[in-house]
């Protein structure tokens, strides 16, 4: 075959061999020659047959676009939302933590200073507006403690309560029940502190939980449980004031026992003498 029996291809043949990605002058041939490697490029996936010319392939993205346009664009606006509510929870949560610490600095600034007025009201800030923070909940048992000191028994019971209840740790709550319990007590309502002292507490917490219940039944006249609650204390691994508890213990000595044991003791002295 003579070289003048092939054509020169036009521009357009040109430009879809480029679009091809096909190299080599044998594919500048005829026109049926470029329809077989068309055809074998389709079956490779090398360009799809649907998409024949740029203006199919811009139809096609219209027509997904207008299909799944929505779709990507929700996409894209609840992603970001996500993020950026996120970002938004972090930071909010940093700066709340920021604040409800400050607060805690100047409860306890107020409780050294012996400011009552200052440390109640910035307790009852704290219980506002970080209700769920440990801060809030130290704070109202410093107002609590404060309370009971002066004599406001009624103030001490209501933060005492606020705690018990709204506490983010259980120890913290326990405490608060405890303590709780004992000024019920001391408004002469000891079958309501029996009532609310937690049935289990950890084992840091027996000492004080027994001692608080003997307290209480030592109030209802009731000695004999009074004495097995301090014995249950004092044998704990923690107690709060030992020496306290030794002589409630000691108060509660089971009447004639120590004088039993000095008539043995003489008995025994005396029959020694005789013997001698």
């Amino acid at each position: 075959m003579l070289a003048t029996d092939f054509r020169r291809p036009d521009d357009q043949r040109v430009s879809r061999c480029v679009q091809l990605g096909v190299r080599g002058t044998a594919f500048l041939a005829e026109p049926s020659t470029m329809q077989g490697v068309t055809q074998n490029t389709v079956a490779l996936g090398v360009f799809p047959m649907d998409y024949e010319t740029e203006e199919q392939q811009v139809e096609a993205i219209k027509r997904w676009w207008a299909d799944n346009g929505r779709a990507v664009i929700a996409g894209v606006v609840i992603g970001a939302a996500l993020i950026g509510g996120w970002r938004f929870w972090q930071y909010r949560s940093e700066q709340q933590a920021i604040a409800a610490s400050d607060g805690y600095s100047r409860t306890i600034e107020a409780l050294d200073a012996g400011d009552t007025e200052t440390l109640n009201k910035l307790a009852e800030e704290l219980k506002d507006d970080h209700g769920g923070s440990l801060y809030a909940s130290y704070s109202a048992l410093a107002a609590a403690s404060q309370a009971a000191q002066a004599g406001e028994l009624d103030e001490a019971a209501r933060q005492f309560d606020w705690v018990a209840g709204n506490a983010p740790l259980e120890d913290v709550r326990t405490i608060a029940r405890i303590r709780l319990a004992r000024v019920m007590g001391a408004q002469g309502n000891a079958d309501g502190g029996l009532e609310i002292l937690p049935a289990k507490v950890p084992d840091s917490f027996v000492g004080l939980l027994e001692e608080v219940r003997g307290d209480l039944y030592l109030i209802k006249g009731d000695t004999d449980a009074a004495r097995t609650a301090y014995e249950t204390a004092s044998s704990s691994d923690f107690v709060p004031n030992p020496e306290a508890l030794s002589m409630k213990i000691d108060d509660l000595a089971v009447p004639g026992a120590n004088e039993g044991s000095d008539a043995g003791d003489a008995g025994d002295a005396g029959a020694e003498g005789e013997g001698s």
